[in-house]
């Protein structure tokens, strides 16, 4: 399903039909969440290392479009942040942080819950990139 999310920050599309070929990690996260903004500044690292290989980073909270603005200007992320009130429900998010991967042909990959590590995510970005193009 859409993400039907409002960006708050960075450069979008939030729209993931329009990210079909690219990527995609859907970081489900909150600012009260302390693995949460463990994990922000891995994939911010991420996000800026892989992006020219075809990755997107979107980071979709719950909470309004101004939290999500300050906590991305705070913890100087420069990937896609939105607020997506419906989102975590849709997507059936039981805790925070859940990270969805999203092959470039727009299957998901992986739904990991918690923070697991950077080298974690990193070897699974890595091995996403590394498949042909749909």
């Amino acid at each position: 399903p859409p993400l039907g999310a409002s960006l708050a920050m960075g450069d979008g599309p939030v729209d993931l039909a329009a990210l079909h070929g690219r990527v995609v990690l859907v970081d489900f996260w909150a600012s009260w969440c302390g693995p949460c903004r463990a994990m922000m500044p891995v994939l911010n690292r991420l996000s800026q290392r892989f992006r020219a290989q075809g990755l997107t980073v979107i980071g979709v909270t719950d909470e309004s479009v101004e939290i999500a603005r300050a906590v991305g200007m705070q913890m100087g992320i420069r990937y896609a942040l939105a607020s997506g009130p419906d989102a975590i429900a849709r997507y059936r998010v039981q805790s925070l942080p859940t990270l969805v991967a999203i092959d470039r042909a727009g299957h998901v990959r992986e739904v990991s819950v918690g923070f697991e590590g950077a080298a974690r995510i990193e070897a699974l970005v890595t091995r996403l990139l590394a498949e042909p193009q749909p």
